[in-house]
């Protein structure tokens, strides 16, 4: 119902030309893979990035390049039982797996840790918001996610065929849950009105349940997570607008630059 794990190798981001670093960190007792994308010169901040239900980690990374071309640092990276990271796939390991992510960062000494955001994708935005919730995050951006897992579950096949046993199987969690400790701090939720896997209206509606620390981007043309190898974001420009008004929008040199 939830995930689609692969354990193929689509390439590294040194294909797209980003310079970068392979990673490895715990989480509970899984040990998680990833990639911390670096800026080309100089950092304008740091960015968590939680990708979908689908694939892994090297099919991701086509879909966050325009950050690192806006000038971000990005650690991008898979759950538990996806890629190269060990464990198994479940609702409770991508979130503990984006916290352990974040931990992961603020332990470095070379990244701008007082000015990080979360970026979830689809599934992964309950992971981003679960890891939000930490007073050093500044800002979260949403795409193309839901309200809660049970409301998401209601929308497959085997969930509308298996109506009156969802609550007992689903946990009742998700970003609709985490928003409320996040606020107030500011939320950017994009979503492609042509999205035939995620429905639009559940960024409406947790645009309509935090009003006042949500920012909603509705594009009419665009499906789910439409960027591929070759494309970039329909939402590059409000996420990186976003960013910047968010961050600070300052320019940090690396070490040596």
């Amino acid at each position: 119902m939830f995930f689609y794990p692969e354990s193929e190798d689509f390439g590294t981001p040194g294909q797209f030309g980003i310079a970068f670093e392979e990673v490895r960190f715990s989480s509970g007792k899984e040990t998680l893979h990833g990639y911390l994308l670096r800026a080309p010169s100089a950092s304008r901040g740091l960015i968590l990035h939680c990708h979908g239900n689908a694939g892994n980690v090297t099919a991701h990374v086509a879909g966050v390049r325009f950050l690192v071309d806006g000038g971000y640092d990005v650690l991008t990276f898979d759950y538990p039982g996806f890629g190269k990271s060990t464990g198994r796939a479940s609702l409770p390991g991508i979130e503990d797996g984006a916290r352990g992510a974040l931990t992961y960062l603020l332990s470095r000494t070379d990244l701008p840790v007082d000015r990080i955001a979360v970026f979830g994708q689809s599934l992964g935005g309950a992971a981003a918001s679960a890891a939000a919730v930490h007073p050093l995050v500044r800002a979260l951006i949403l795409e193309a996610t839901f309200t809660t897992y049970r409301h998401i579950a209601w929308t497959t096949t085997m969930g509308r065929a298996l109506f009156f046993l969802v609550p007992g199987v689903i946990p009742d969690g998700g970003p609709a849950r985490q928003l409320l400790a996040f606020a107030p701090r500011p939320v950017l939720l994009a979503h492609g009105e042509a999205d035939s896997v995620v429905s639009h209206r559940f960024s409406r509606q947790l645009h309509a349940l935090f009003p006042t620390n949500t920012t909603l981007e509705i594009l009419t043309q665009a499906g789910h997570l439409a960027p591929g190898i070759n494309e970039t974001s329909p939402f590059k420009e409000a996420i990186l607008n976003f960013l910047d008004t968010h961050l600070g929008g300052e320019i940090v040199a690396k070490e040596g630059v």
